[in-house]
């Protein structure tokens, strides 16, 4: 059974998922995938043809250029998605084979197409002021680009309504645990 933990950017799906992996769960990231596929010099070529402005000093693309580009054009957002959705779930498929159980990390669960390769979905969810802080904090940006960030995503209420578990990320860390220790046995008995 492969269960899918989505939710917006800082939402606490990296939480959820680090919570599972200590409780044995076996765990995939689509973000850590899409850095993988950051060092295959295939996609690389790929993404420059997309990106080109991102690639000023080398061979390496300057991520935050192509974060900034993404949040302020959704055309661009949806050439870069369709580029690495395909690939990021296909090394999904591939590692999940075999395993009884996999929660995969992966925040944009719609546009990935990945509702049809998860069996249940886990919605991660956070008041839209901790996001924003969170998002900063953790990104080295400003508050305005942290929601700029935000106001891109979109669907995070169908996810939610079509969501098997939802984990309130909001009363803090201790029952966050609980929820994801309960999510956890649950799916594990089936």
């Amino acid at each position: 059974m492969i269960v899918a933990i989505c939710g917006g950017i800082g939402s606490g799906k990296s939480a959820v998922a680090e919570i599972l992996r200590g409780l044995g769960a076996y765990t995939l990231s689509a973000d850590a995938i899409n850095a993988e596929l950051l060092k295959s010099p295939a996609y690389l070529v790929r993404l420059r043809k997309l990106f080109p402005e991102a690639f000023v000093s080398g061979d390496e693309p300057d991520r935050k250029k192509i974060r900034e580009i993404i949040f302020s054009d959704e055309e661009r957002r949806k050439s870069l998605n369709k580029l690495a959705h395909g690939e990021i779930m296909a090394e999904i498929a591939r590692r999940a084979s075999g395993e009884e159980l996999v929660f995969v990390e992966i925040p944009l669960l719609a546009e990935a197409g990945a509702q049809k390769t998860a069996d249940k979905i886990c919605y991660v969810r956070a008041p839209r002021e901790e996001r924003v802080r969170r998002i900063a904090e953790r990104d080295g940006v400003s508050r305005a680009e942290a929601e700029a960030a935000l106001d891109a995503q979109r669907g995070e209420e169908a996810l939610e309504r079509a969501a098997d578990y939802i984990l309130d990320n909001s009363e803090g860390f201790t029952e966050l645990v609980s929820a994801v220790e309960k999510m956890y046995r649950e799916c594990s008995t089936k």
